[in-house]
């Protein structure tokens, strides 16, 4: 995929995102396996000024549930297998997100909203970016409480634009770089090579 279909696909879904009201500050979770849908929603997601909070996939119901209270979240993107485990904590999710759930797989059933229906009547066109300030939230990212409760830690897009910028020079990373990332992009260690990647427009 060429940086310009990439960038066509992430417009589409932040047109979508700000279509069903999401915008500046609003965090948007995504519980899902690695993905061009989910490094699409990573982008749509900033590119927006919402704020970004990855999820690992392998959390169950319980632990699941905390850390969406926890964020305060307005949107969910998961799997169709979570949402169902979801369902049968009902009184507990309705707390969670009035707004969205969004479910991805070729067996997202019809019982669920989908991310294909979501994206499909947007726009591929540039969304309307905000003003955006050096401390705004860029994302929480959930340590994995091996000493206890998992915790929020928030990045700024100062802090993200450090990463970018310093771990590309300290790579050696140009343009024509090649990054293999082999491990779940949903951990903090991800953007170590992710966004340096992202800002040279090398090959990822």
């Amino acid at each position: 995929m060429s940086w310009a279909q990439f960038n066509s696909h992430v417009n589409q879904l932040a047109n979508a995102l700000q279509s069903s009201g999401i915008g500046k500050g609003d965090k948007v979770a995504t519980v899902l396996p690695n993905s061009l849908d989910l490094l699409s929603i990573y982008w749509a997601t900033i590119s927006i000024g919402a704020v970004l909070v990855p999820l690992s996939p392998l959390l169950k119901p319980s632990g699941l549930i905390n850390l969406l209270i926890n964020a305060d979240v307005r949107i969910v993107f998961l799997t169709t297998d979570l949402m169902t485990g979801l369902q049968q904590r009902r009184a507990e999710i309705e707390k969670i997100s009035k707004e969205h759930y969004l479910t991805l797989g070729d067996d997202a059933g019809s019982k669920f909203n989908r991310y294909e229906d979501f994206i499909a009547a947007s726009p591929d066109g540039s969304p309307n970016y905000p003003d955006m300030k050096q401390t705004d939230l860029f994302n929480i990212v959930y340590s994995s409480g091996t000493t206890g409760l998992p915790k929020g830690i928030m990045h700024s897009h100062l802090v993200r634009a450090n990463y970018a910028s310093h771990f590309a020079a300290s790579f050696r990373m140009t343009p024509e770089s090649v990054v293999l990332h082999t491990g779940s992009i949903v951990f903090n260690g991800a953007f170590v090579t992710l966004l340096p990647c992202f800002f040279l427009g090398a090959r990822y």
